[in-house]
């Protein structure tokens, strides 16, 4: 009678085999990539915040103020609380464009000019 075989074992690293710095490494950039992911999330949802607040701005504009210069009053006190412009890195909101505006108004002229008169 023959005796039989048994099946080989998978060959397991011993553990001084095993590149421990590599693996710290991997979950190293792992977690980076998850804080990347999730600040992505919180970003997204500010902006739908964002949205949904304009919205509402914007219907209640439409059914409450019949003046045009009270409307862009409120539209440049939202976006100023709502810190508007740190979403819009390549355009100029109202609040931008309205200090910008009250900027140049409060310059002074230059001497040259004011001599001129």
């Amino acid at each position: 009678m023959e005796a039989t075989e048994s099946p080989s074992t998978a060959d397991v690293p011993d553990a001084s085999e095993v590149d421990v710095a590599a693996i710290e490494e991997l979950q190293q950039e792992l977690e980076e990539k998850q804080l990347l992911v999730e600040a992505k999330q919180a970003r997204m949802q500010a902006f739908q915040d964002l949205a949904a607040s304009y919205t509402e701005l914007a219907e209640e504009l439409s059914s409450t103020i019949d003046d045009e210069q009270e409307a862009l009053t409120r539209i440049i006190e939202f976006e100023a609380d709502a810190d508007a412009p740190a979403y819009f890195d390549e355009r100029e909101t109202m609040v931008e464009a309205a200090a910008a505006s009250a900027d140049a108004e409060s310059e002074p002229e230059p001497e040259s000019e004011s001599q001129s008169e």
